[in-house]
């Protein structure tokens, strides 16, 4: 009797456990049938860890998300509260669009914060509706500052202050903007000492202390102008790009006549030329010194 008892009760167990399996299998199914694919999924990632430098255009059809809460927070948080979100906050997008907001309410607190974290490099994706990048929440910070003063209302103080903040930062060498700061940069006694300190990290000093117009600067820029001509293996765009930046910011008859020696001989050669032509043009194209306007004309980009 005990037997047929516990055959008795045992089939409805059975019955019930495999509809609740049943009911299991069915739910996942659905489950996954409503999730994105793992292309799309990753594609939503990438989204939302990008910041959006421009409010609206290219690819971002509608004005960014980022830029309607930046101007949230402009309206509504107060400049104590902007300085803690966008120096405190844990997800580092978080903090630059904080950061934009503060900007636009106070723009010498913004540099202020862009002064005591220059050395935070960590590294964000950026995108410009058009194409995007890796770049260090400093850089971005820094460009969202000095890229148009007019617009960003920075003074010409706080300017200099984050030039100065950027020259002395640990991670200097690590940065973007030092190499747009080199080719500014005046060539005050107080600054050599450390330029030549930081070329044994970063290649790029050269082109500030071009300007004190030493011999040993000289040297080297003949040393990396050889290299350039005998060696590809190396790191070949920067330092052609370095190059000429240092030649133009020397800026004298010596250097003049190095540029028009160098791209005289690749064209002979049909070595380079056109390579050697793009960066001299690149270079004069952001620091114009009237004393290389004949080259341009000797040498144009399209001939």
């Amino acid at each position: 009797m005990k037997r047929i008892i516990i055959r008795f009760w045992y089939v409805p167990i059975v019955v019930v456990v495999m509809l609740m399996l049943s009911l299991i299998v069915l739910n996942l199914s659905s489950d996954q049938k409503n999730q994105p694919s793992k292309s799309e999924a990753m594609k939503v990632v990438r989204e939302e860890r990008t910041f959006h430098t421009i409010r609206k255009g290219g690819t971002i059809k509608e004005v960014s998300p980022q830029w309607i809460k930046s101007d949230s927070l402009y309206a509504h948080a107060s400049v104590a509260e902007l300085i803690q979100f966008a120096s405190k906050h844990k997800d580092a997008i978080e903090r630059l669009i904080a950061f934009r907001a503060l900007l636009m309410k106070d723009p010498h607190e913004a540099a202020n914060l862009t002064i005591s974290e220059v050395d935070d490099i960590t590294l964000v994706g950026t995108s410009d509706g058009i194409c995007g990048q890796a770049e260090s929440v400093s850089d971005i910070r820094i460009s969202m500052m000095l890229g148009n003063r007019v617009r960003s209302k920075v003074t010409i103080e706080d300017s200099i202050r984050i030039d100065s903040a950027v020259l002395y930062s640990v991670n200097s060498s690590k940065l973007n903007y030092p190499h747009e700061l080199y080719r500014k940069l005046p060539a005050k006694p107080e600054y050599e000492n450390r330029l030549r300190q930081l070329y044994k990290q970063d290649k790029r000093a050269l082109i500030a202390l071009a300007k004190y117009h030493k011999e040993q600067d000289k040297q080297e820029i003949i040393r990396l102008l050889s290299k350039i001509e005998h060696d590809r293996a190396f790191d070949y765009r920067d330092t052609v790009l370095i190059v000429f930046d240092a030649l133009i910011n020397f800026n004298t008859r010596w250097s003049y006549n190095v540029i028009d020696q160098a791209l005289s001989t690749s064209k002979k050669k049909n070595k380079d030329y056109y390579s050697y032509c793009w960066y001299f043009h690149l270079a004069y194209d952001k620091n114009p010194h009237p004393l290389y306007k004949t080259l341009l004309k000797k040498y144009p980009l399209h001939e």
